[in-house]
């Protein structure tokens, strides 16, 4: 089940995988190192950030909807992930 939080500083909150996503897009091109390095620098949330495993990117497709298959409460597509302390 797909359920979010907005979180107010640009993040959404995953409240099924307790994952944190970065809200929006950038609208960047960059390759593997280049997403690896922009995860470690990006810190909205004072937390530590890394690009996501296939099968977290996985959990926010909506095979409900297309162009870009993921739930509408993202502006875009993005590939910062961070996990929530328990």
């Amino acid at each position: 089940p797909m359920s979010y939080t907005l979180s107010g500083n640009g993040t959404v909150a995953d409240n099924f995988t307790g994952l944190i996503w970065q809200q929006t897009d950038d609208n960047q091109t960059r390759n593997w190192q280049e997403a690896a390095d922009y995860c470690d620098s990006y810190s909205p949330d004072g937390g530590v950030w890394r690009l996501p495993s296939v099968s977290e990117l996985q959990s926010i497709v909506d095979a409900g909807t297309f162009s870009p298959a993921i739930n509408a409460i993202f502006a875009g597509t993005t590939l910062a992930v961070t996990d929530i302390a328990p």
